[in-house]
């Protein structure tokens, strides 16, 4: 796992060589899953948590194509990890 601080209160944490999490202060809310083809899914949080936030993964995403899901799905693949 690698953790890689992005600015303030917005970390990237690499779960996995296919994994890739983005935390806005201490809450999981996007992550981008490679494919078997070099390919990546990126998927983002369904909640609206605050403005700040909502600025944190635009620019993580940086205007790639985006699913939202719900913020349990994002919770689910980082339990038990803290910041």
């Amino acid at each position: 796992m690698k953790l890689k601080k992005l600015g303030a209160n917005v970390t990237e944490v690499e779960m996995s060589s296919i994994l890739t999490v983005l935390f806005s202060y201490q809450t999981p809310v996007a992550y981008k899953q490679y494919d078997g083809d070099g390919d990546f899914n990126v998927k983002v949080t369904d909640q609206y948590w605050s403005r700040t936030t909502t600025k944190h993964i635009n620019k993580w995403v940086m205007g790639e194509k985006t699913q939202a899901v719900p913020q349990t799905q994002i919770d689910d693949l980082v339990e038990g990890v803290s910041l």
